[in-house]
């Protein structure tokens, strides 16, 4: 028990230190030369000693180079503070304190006082949260994949993060989501990397509109645990349609089995946030893929400490 105490201990306190940093602006203070603390906490209006004491833990964390008192931000972690850059990290912290406060609801939630779920204010928003989380993944998955494809589909794509790595290898992008998504997250990141010649923008309820046909790639990045499993199906079906003769669809999520406690945590951050969502087993993604008619292939692992993984199903 001890050993459990010890791993959640102050488990809350990097996080809290470096979005204060970012909201009291000292991170903006450090994107371009050294300072010394008693400099930036005198231009910046803040407490020399706390903004020390800030700074040596963001330089404990690995964000900061040093000169004895004089710090400034590590060179390659620039554009995560950069508010412009599709990497910027402010969206993601906002995110995480959104979760903290719906955590918060757990017990009430267990005690059958579950509040009325609410549709997110911004889901471009969120969508443009994670895709500094998830980029280095996409990458690592389109590597992994390792198959060239002309013409693709990015099922609730969010930010693009899935299918940008696809683009920059020549692919055609259609990519799905909701108007305020694509006009507020998709388009302008896709812009960023100079791809808008590539993708294509389908606007709507990803269960109301066409999906099109002739892809030879169908991605779901993190959008299965949203729904239940008989939605899923109906997804599955529009994905047996859409997809060419040999065609992959990719499912990207959190795959709940006995290897990692994340998946389980991230089934109760559903329970809090929607009606049906979850986190599905391998074998439920099998099954379900089985009844549409697509065969599973194989997994690749993303990121093992957290069993995000893609799973790929093929159409025969």
């Amino acid at each position: 028990m001890e050993k459990i105490l010890k791993s959640i201990s102050f488990h809350f306190a990097p996080f809290c230190v470096l979005k204060a940093a970012m909201d009291a602006g000292i991170t903006d203070f450090l994107l371009d030369s050294f300072i010394p603390f008693d400099e930036l906490s005198l231009r910046a209006k803040l407490d020399a000693e706390g903004v020390k004491r800030v700074l040596e833990v963001l330089y404990q964390m690995g964000l900061l180079d040093r000169k004895e008192n004089s710090f400034k931000l590590k060179e390659e972690l620039k554009k995560f503070f950069e508010v412009q850059s599709p990497f910027y990290i402010g969206h993601y912290l906002e995110h995480l304190k959104n979760l903290n406060n719906r955590w918060e609801n757990l017990a009430q939630a267990l005690k059958g006082k579950r509040k009325p779920l609410k549709k997110p204010k911004d889901m471009a928003l969120l969508a443009k949260a994670l895709f500094p989380i998830n980029w280095s993944s996409a990458l690592e998955l389109e590597n992994k994949l390792n198959f060239r494809v002309k013409r693709a589909l990015d099922v609730g794509c969010g930010s693009c993060v899935w299918s940008i790595p696809f683009a920059l290898k020549g692919a055609r992008v259609f990519a799905l989501d909701l108007p305020e998504v694509i006009e507020n997250a998709a388009f302008p990141i896709v812009k960023s990397f100079a791809l808008s010649g590539n993708y294509s923008f389908i606007k709507g309820d990803l269960f109301q509109v066409e999906w099109g046909k002739g892809y030879e790639l169908i991605i779901w990045g993190n959008i299965c645990h949203i729904f239940p499993a008989e939605k899923i199906e109906l997804m599955m079906q529009k994905a047996f349609k859409a997809l060419n003769s040999k065609g992959k669809l990719v499912i990207v999520d959190f795959v709940k089995d006995s290897k990692a406690l994340f998946p389980y945590l991230f089934d109760i951050n559903m329970y809090l946030a929607t009606r049906k969502g979850k986190t599905y087993s391998p074998a439920e993604i099998q099954h379900l893929a089985k009844k549409a008619g697509l065969e599973f292939r194989n997994a690749i692992p993303l990121d093992e400490e957290r069993n995000h993984s893609a799973l790929v199903l093929e159409k025969p």
